[in-house]
């Protein structure tokens, strides 16, 4: 599903320590110690440790544990173990060990001197698994540091320190994954007239997460109706994915697709869009020519009586004018869609045209119409200059009654300009984001871009 939200948050987790002690020798030759650093000397030897990495443990693990590691964060052990052996001789051993580390250790029969063994071990706590909670034990390591020595009669004395470490998720994960969206330029057709891309339209993703995994979603909308869903297949790695498309997409446009990731915590990435620049067939705007109604019952009344074709001149001189092109151009632009303009023989996308611009090039469309049929010969000069402006709406629908359909005659790319500019706005859809016609322009839309000038 599509959508913005917080969920569930993944956890992290922690190392929390434990200091115990362990008999070593015969009677009172064990030591205790609570804390996360220290030193002891116990029948000659000495002790020395640290954790690091580690911080006191909160709440009801303070009874148990001595201090709390972020998941994924190293713990490190250190410190020395150091005996001075007087006159003589014994048999000294000597060790380190922390979980995940290969330990260090001295074991042999020395005489005088001191000998003293140094260590520095360091480890990752583990991570947490998606499932787990904040506070749960989700495993445990172990750090131990002793001395001591044993005579001949195997007895022995000395220190021994051990440190247990429960690994305890505490932090949950809030950061939501990052989904980008790569450009696709240009007018996408199925055509090989020039200035068309062809299919396949590639609609490429990049996404990540701090997991290094999250679900991807993408949809393609046409005027703000879903047409393709596609989503990744599970909880897929960070990187780039696609959704091809190999032919013109159902639905009339204006196109636009939108991508978003989730990731196994529950957070959803921001919803990211972009606009694409599809062409489609004109018929799919649902045009009819310079009959509609679609802009209400007055223009519809008005085109009707216009119609397709336009005759100018009498006689032998009688010519018409089509319109049709002219009209379906002005409905689908109105619309916001790509089309093929067969008049300016180009690829067009409306979505960013403002009704004026529409409503203009309309009476341009119509006027190279009329050039096209009425610029020679010389003589009909009069009637191009009719075709090419005409009567304004105002005198236009005075002359109706007066003249009937002979008022026609007087009428032309001014009249038609007219008439769109004063009925036509109930046509024009202001949000391309939302299906149907919305004559009233929104402050915002989503995505940003679908908001068009009614004006």
């Amino acid at each position: 599903m599509m959508r913005s939200s917080t969920l569930r948050l993944a956890v992290s987790a922690a190392v929390v320590l434990i200091v115990a002690t362990t008999p070593i020798a015969q009677a009172d030759s064990t030591v205790s110690s609570t804390a996360l650093s220290g030193s002891v000397e116990y029948v000659g030897h000495t002790l020395t440790w640290a954790v690091s990495g580690a911080s006191a443990a909160p709440g009801d693990l303070a009874g148990s544990y001595d201090g709390v590691v972020p998941a994924g964060g190293t713990v490190t052990f250190s410190g020395s173990a150091s005996f001075p052996m007087w006159p003589g001789a014994t048999n000294l051993s000597q060790g380190a060990s922390l979980t995940g580390t290969s330990g260090v250790s001295f074991s042999q029969r020395v005489g005088q001197g001191t000998y003293t063994l140094p260590y520095n071990l360091s480890t990752v706590a583990p991570k947490a698994d998606d499932g787990d909670k904040a506070g749960d034990v989700i495993g445990s390591l172990s750090a131990s540091v002793y001395s001591r020595n044993c005579n001949d009669s195997d007895i022995c004395g000395g220190p021994e320190i051990t440190v247990s470490l429960a690994v305890v998720a505490t932090n949950s994960d809030t950061e939501p994954p990052v989904v980008a969206l790569e450009k696709r330029p240009g007018i996408y057709a199925n055509s090989k007239r020039k200035g068309a891309v062809d299919y396949p339209l590639k609609l490429t993703f990049a996404l990540s997460d701090n997991s290094g995994k999250a679900l991807g979603a993408m949809r393609l909308y046409s005027g703000g109706t879903p047409v393709r869903t596609a989503t990744t297949k599970g909880f897929v790695k960070n990187g780039r994915h696609t959704l091809k498309i190999t032919k013109t997409p159902s639905g009339s446009g204006p196109f636009y697709w939108c991508a978003q990731a989730k990731d196994k915590a529950g957070n959803y990435s921001a919803f990211k869009c972009k606009w694409l620049s599809i062409a489609v067939p004109i018929s799919r705007a649902g045009v009819n020519g310079c009959g509609t109604a679609g802009y209400g019952p007055t223009l519809e009344s008005l085109q009707n009586y216009f119609g397709d074709v336009r005759e100018y001149g009498y006689a032998e001189d009688r010519t018409k004018v089509r319109l049709r092109n002219a009209c379906n151009i002005h409905d689908a632009a109105y619309n916001g869609i790509t089309i093929y303009d067969a008049l300016d023989k180009r690829f067009v996308d409306f979505r960013k045209w403002s009704r004026l611009k529409i409503d203009k090039k309309f009476r341009e469309d119509i006027r190279g119409l009329c050039r096209r049929e009425l610029s020679s010969p010389k003589r009909m000069a009069p009637y191009l200059r009719t075709c090419q402006n005409g009567v304004g709406l105002a005198a236009f629908l005075v002359a109706i009654p007066l003249k009937g359909l002979s008022a026609v005659e007087d009428a032309g790319a001014n009249t038609y300009f007219e008439m769109v500019r004063s009925y036509g706005g109930v046509g024009f859809d202001a949000d391309v984001t939302t299906p149907g016609i919305q004559p009233q322009r929104p402050p915002t839309t989503v995505p940003p871009g679908g908001a068009r000038n009614p004006g």
